[in-house]
């Protein structure tokens, strides 16, 4: 097993954060008496590049360049799908240290606590940690697990500061990028290491989200012209608090406002490369981790307490050439290693992906096809099968080694009719282990009359397969097992339809909502219904001037779940509302003041008693810049409450989100 031999016997992380900032400062120190002009020029680039992101207006930033809707590079304003952008620049302001955090920012994405190291995520579907329909990539690498097709947000983790955009579309993206982005996509671009010349260290102390984090992080480019960065990091986060029956699954097995066992913490080292050669450019890149993330498990109405220790490594790699015409072909291959060990499974997955895209530029006609092959390999076994029996019984897979295939194939066409209309019809292809043949396909119009208006309109099927836990789910009794899972299961299938509106008012209004209605269904869920959803998300924003940026969004979500016999009942997990209200003011040029309000509407049951009760967040940020390579940051989070809580795992007890502070010191060289 791959390990990572950062964890002293007695836990000195101080010790080795110290370690890794003296080998990168001193690296660093050589490397700029050598090349002190470089770094220099690198430094004012990077001045410069934060000061034009500062000055652009509402019209400049809707004209970003995104990619994700469509695999082709397109005005994020004329996207013909539910798309939001988080900038640099958003998520410098918004304080947070940990990635789920930040997509709080996002209109009808849904972001909820559980305790203090693990988060569920989800856009339109059911929430819960195990959300399975949302396809997360990390510069073109999935992070979701085959294993239960959702994503460990806890070991999620990059250098923040490094981090060029996250392009977010809402609904299905599976005629594109295939099973699991049914509801959603997120994707974290980080920044060409081009950009990153120079170094960069932080550290920060605080209480109630995170204890501590120190990072730092160096570039340069070698003498054959290759540009690169390595850097390295580590945290600790504080824990949450025990709450009462009303809001949690403590039924008296914790006192209640007591510090809860859900400490996390993690460390992480990595580095990236970018180098052009003609026509042709690469990136290379690779992450290595290892953290330790506490919890209690509910076992037979007992409180357990847990220790996941997760750790792997990642390499991606990126080659892209550019033909004539605009045409372009791309190859983007990675592989990922992750190993879980807890008190139910040890889990050892391995992931091997490659993709090829080509973009063809006819008269009318911009087409993108690809290819693509995936292999997974898992071994999933008890960690104490001792403590398997009659009254406990241990969850585990059958077979305990298993190996899958997925070979894909998309195609897309947009057909531009004019310099107003265009539409954009494609599909996926894929053959799997699990249920052979699936195909996602997906019709979009658009309709811009003008520079400032955007129309659009999709219909599209969306497929998320089955995974290693429904497939082949047991539970061990000591030696006697029965299958909880179904290896002929079928593939969960989204029917989605939606309406979008875009207008640019001025420089200084922009209205955004879209409209959807999605019917989930497979042969599976004949006996446990079929859900039918629909929603409204939107977004208006606001730009006084360049000193004050203010942004108010709304997000409806309401189902039923109508059964075999025809009776239906209320769908359950998601809040009816959601509203959030985030500014952003330039006290002057080198103070900056940041507000963010959420308020989350009661999660409610199937039965329609109330699962998380409604809650109102705030957190407030204040930035001062002293000097020229010197920022300093305090982050209050959670003002309003002394704790509350966000979301239930039926198998765990949640806890409650504290009030928090953290102090933060930037230095940038």
């Amino acid at each position: 097993m791959y390990k990572i031999n950062i964890y002293t016997q007695h836990e000195n992380k101080i010790y080795n954060l110290i370690c890794w900032f003296v080998v990168l400062f001193c690296f660093n120190s050589l490397v700029y008496a050598a090349d002190k002009q470089n770094i220099e020029l690198a430094a004012q680039t990077r001045n410069l590049e934060l000061e034009e992101l500062l000055r652009m207006d509402l019209r400049q930033l809707t004209n970003i360049d995104v990619s994700l809707a469509s695999r082709i590079e397109e005005k994020q304003f004329k996207a013909p799908a539910a798309i939001y952008v988080l900038t640099q620049e958003d998520i410098r302001r918004s304080g947070h240290r940990r990635l789920p955090e930040i997509l709080r920012m996002v209109p009808g994405l849904h972001v909820a606590k559980l305790d203090a190291n693990k988060w569920a995520i989800s856009s339109r579907n059911s929430q819960s940690r195990f959300t399975s329909t949302m396809l997360v990539m990390i510069d073109g690498r999935h992070v979701f697990t085959p294993f239960y097709a959702g994503v460990y947000w806890e070991s999620q983790d990059t250098f923040i500061e490094d981090i060029e955009r996250i392009e977010i579309v809402r609904g299905p993206g599976g005629s594109l990028w295939g099973a699991n982005a049914v509801d959603g996509i997120i994707n974290i671009i980080t920044k060409s290491a081009t950009n990153t010349h120079g170094s960069k260290a932080y550290a920060l102390a605080g209480a109630g989200e995170m204890k501590y984090e120190a990072g730092a992080r160096y570039g340069n480019k070698t003498a054959s012209e290759i540009n690169y960065r390595v850097f390295a990091k580590g945290y600790k986060t504080d824990t949450g608090e025990y709450l009462g029956t009303d809001d949690s699954n403590n039924n008296g097995y914790a006192p209640i406002g007591a510090d809860a066992n859900d400490e996390g913490k993690a460390q992480q080292a990595g580095f990236r490369m970018d180098w052009n050669s003609g026509k042709d450019s690469y990136m290379l890149q690779g992450n290595a981790y290892q953290g330790e993330f506490d919890e209690d498990r509910v076992v037979s109405s007992t409180r357990v307490p847990n220790t996941i220790e997760s750790e792997g490594y990642n390499a991606v790699f990126n080659w892209k050439r550019q033909l004539t015409n605009g045409e372009s072909l791309m190859v983007n291959a990675f592989v990922d290693q992750i190993s879980r060990d807890d008190n139910i499974l040890m889990n050892d997955e391995v992931t091997l992906d490659v993709d090829l895209q080509h973009t063809i530029l006819l008269s009318n006609h911009n087409v993108a096809w690809g290819l693509g092959y995936r292999y997974y390999e898992n071994k999933a076994r008890i960690t104490d099968p001792t403590s398997c029996g009659f009254a406990t019984p241990c969850f585990a897979v059958d077979p305990e080694e298993k190996d899958l295939s997925t070979w894909s194939a998309f195609i897309q066409d947009r057909i531009i009719l004019s310099d107003q209309y265009a539409i954009i019809i494609g599909s996926k292809f894929e053959d799997n282990d699990y249920t052979g043949f699936e195909y996602q396909p997906s019709l979009r119009g658009l309709w811009t009359p003008d520079n400032d208006t955007t129309y659009w309109a999709a219909a599209t099927r969306a497929v998320r397969v089955p995974d290693r836990v429904n497939t082949d789910g047991i539970l061990d009794f000591g030696g006697t097992t029965i299958s909880i899972g179904n290896i002929n299961q079928e593939s969960f299938i989204n029917y989605t339809y939606e309406l979008g509106y875009r207008k640019r008012l001025s420089n200084t209004w922009i209205l955004d909502g879209t409209v959807f209605y999605s019917d989930y269904r497979n042969t599976a869920q004949t006996t446990s219904g079929i859900d039918d959803v629909f929603g409204f998300e939107g977004y208006v924003k606001y730009q006084h001037n360049q000193d004050l940026r203010m942004e108010l969004g709304y997000t409806f979500n309401e189902g039923d779940t109508i059964f075999a016999n025809g009776s239906t009942e209320p769908r359950s997990r998601l809040p009816k509302h959601t509203i959030f209200l985030r500014s952003n003011y330039d006290l002057r040029n080198d103070m900056d003041l940041d507000a963010m309000v959420y308020y989350v509407d009661d999660s409610k049951s199937s039965s329609g008693t109330t699962d998380i009760h409604a809650y109102t967040r705030v957190d407030l940020r204040y930035g001062w810049r002293p000097m020229k390579n010197l920022d300093l940051s305090l982050l209050l989070t959670n003002m309003l409450d002394d704790a509350h809580a966000e979301n239930r795992d039926p198998t765990k007890i949640n806890t409650g989100v504290k009030r928090g502070a953290m102090l933060k010191l930037t230095f940038t060289n």
